[in-house]
């Protein structure tokens, strides 16, 4: 689980890095909080 995390973690940095250059920093870090409070929710749920 640890491993996957991590792996997680990694994906995750190059990919909103990629998209923070090509669509603003800004509009990403107002959908990182947006994204958190939705799987939160969803694992609420689950």
């Amino acid at each position: 689980m640890v491993s996957l995390w991590l792996i997680g973690i990694m994906v995750g940095a190059i990919a909103f890095g990629y998209l923070a250059d090509r669509f603003g920093r800004k509009r990403l870090f107002l959908l990182t909080p947006a994204m958190h409070a939705l799987f939160a929710i969803l694992t609420a749920f689950s």
